[in-house]
């Protein structure tokens, strides 16, 4: 019996989803983070290739060890591997020779472009997959900036983009040095079985799911090449890192404490309704004056509740009268004047406060609705989940961090500014194309 693999499947802890904190969709490309070192065996027909990965944040992955080979209803043997999968995939060179490299291909334009912009221990970068890969992002960002502000923007996308390649190439090259061949062949049947999923997607056929990629700028026979380094590199991870990551209940706690009033604790909210009263605008800068009318509009309020919205648009906040007065939720002491915030936070829904002396304003505020705040225990089976992820997450970064400043200092690198420039140059040919279409929306 073959051993088993151990693989990780993953589930977010938390429900919201944040803003991801890099290069991300439509093609981008940015370090991998955990849940892009799982091995998934079960469908997932919208996974994309290595370069094409959005951004993930590092907080909501979390880790649970399970045997993948329990998702393979066929169990198909891995000692015998396609020959497919053995000529199409395993190729060292996906953009050899007999292919000739092309620019520009997302906007229309096509140049020459077989330039080799860096190379990694003998293997080369092409000018043309860093451009190909990043026109989605350079597109969207040519609508924003002008010419000058684009090539530099241009400049530092292909330079990250460039390291994101090299920091790919090591991690692939280091997997194909310490993965057995067991593993590798492990990676051929998950790359053999993902294709076929791609072909099934298509409408069964080879050929349709090779146009159905070339309708997507892309190559089917690459996209396959690049699961499969995508199938090793998350095989070498999770053997070689994934083991070393502990968290500990004693981490565990600390990380509460530490982060209790940030993360774990639900404030004291209100939303209320506010009519403001200046000295100035509404006195004439005479306080008396201005004390008169806030009394008037007081009573009224306090007689007629309901009609507070309504009362509210006399106000000398222009921004208020057009809101009725309408503040929504606010944490307690988060509001910037503290006379009205003291005054909300102790009256009850439906309530009219009494008449609030701000110095330069006076202030009348309903209570519209109150949350009562609370903090959420250690015990609370989300919060160690969120917890065990976060620190799972920030581990598995550290560690892959370390190990990919290893390999890159063990590798021979070497970059072709002169092509990285010219690169550039070519990225800047489709700026006023994509500007124009910034134009006409």
């Amino acid at each position: 019996m073959g051993k088993a693999y151990c693989f990780a499947a993953i589930g977010l802890a938390c429900t919201a989803v944040l803003t991801s904190c890099g290069r991300s969709g439509g093609g981008g490309s940015r370090p991998l983070a955990v849940q892009d070192f799982i091995v998934r065996t079960e469908p997932d027909s919208e996974r994309r290739p290595l370069e094409r990965r959005p951004q993930a944040d590092y907080n909501q992955v979390g880790l649970d060890l399970m045997d993948p080979r329990a998702s393979n209803p066929q169990n198909q043997a891995v000692d015998k591997v396609s020959d497919v999968v053995q000529n199409e995939v395993r190729s060292s060179n996906p953009e050899g020779p007999s292919t000739r490299p092309t620019v520009g291909g997302a906007s229309g334009q096509y140049v020459a472009l077989g330039g080799v912009v860096a190379m990694v221990n003998e293997q080369p970068i092409y000018a043309n997959k860093v451009l190909r890969t990043l026109d989605p992002i350079l597109a969207a960002k040519a609508k924003e900036l002008d010419f000058e502000r684009f090539r530099a923007a241009a400049t530092t996308e292909v330079g990250r983009q460039v390291q994101e390649f090299i920091r790919s190439e090591v991690e692939f090259a280091a997997a194909q040095k310490n993965l057995s061949q067991e593993d590798q062949k492990f990676a051929d049947v998950l790359t053999m079985q993902w294709r076929q999923r791609k072909i099934t997607d298509a409408g069964g056929s080879l050929e349709l799911a090779r146009k159905r990629a070339e309708a997507d700028g892309n190559s089917f026979d690459e996209i396959c090449k690049e699961q499969y380094r995508l199938f090793m590199t998350q095989i070498y991870y999770q053997k070689k890192v994934i083991p070393r990551i502990q968290v500990t209940a004693d981490d565990m706690r600390h990380y509460y404490d530490s982060n209790r009033d940030k993360l774990f604790t639900e404030h004291d909210q209100v939303k209320f309704r506010l009519i403001k009263v200046d000295v100035r605008l509404s006195g004439g800068g005479d306080r008396g004056k201005a004390l008169e009318k806030a009394k008037d509009l007081h009573a009224k309020a306090v007689a007629n509740p309901t009609n507070f919205a309504e009362l509210a648009k006399t106000n000398d906040d222009a921004m208020l009268m057009k809101k009725g007065g309408l503040i929504d939720w606010v944490d307690k002491g988060a509001y910037a004047i503290d006379a009205v915030s003291d005054a909300v936070f102790k009256g009850n829904p439906g309530e009219v406060t009494e008449l609030i002396d701000a110095g330069r304003a006076f202030y009348i505020a309903k209570v519209e609705d109150r949350r009562i705040g609370r903090t959420l225990p250690f015990e609370d089976e989300s919060v160690q989940d969120k917890i065990r992820t976060t620190l799972r997450s920030e581990q598995f970064r550290t560690l892959r961090d370390s190990i990919q400043e290893q390999l890159k200092g063990e590798a021979l690198i070497s970059i072709n500014q002169e092509m990285m420039t010219t690169a550039v140059d070519m990225a800047m040919q489709n700026y006023s194309q994509w500007n124009a279409g910034a134009s006409l929306r």
